[in-house]
């Protein structure tokens, strides 16, 4: 059963498609509610959260990271 409540946003730096795969079914099995954003890189990363409103989302304030670095 999943739980109830604001989802956490989750921003995903990853490049390659098979890895953010992996990631959203993982995060798909946690019991917290989740809104996940990929982006490819870091400067991806950087754009999303300096100027939100240019890749369409309002109001952005990520809960977690996750940045592939190699």
């Amino acid at each position: 059963m999943k739980s109830s409540g604001c989802p956490i946003d989750i921003v995903l730096a990853e490049d390659d498609e098979d890895d953010v795969l992996l990631f959203r079914e993982a995060w798909d099995e946690v019991n917290l509610p989740h809104r996940i954003h990929w982006v490819k890189d870091g400067e991806e990363l950087l754009q999303c959260l300096l100027h939100p409103e240019s890749v369409g989302i309002k109001n952005f304030r990520p809960r977690l990271i996750f940045l592939d670095l190699n």
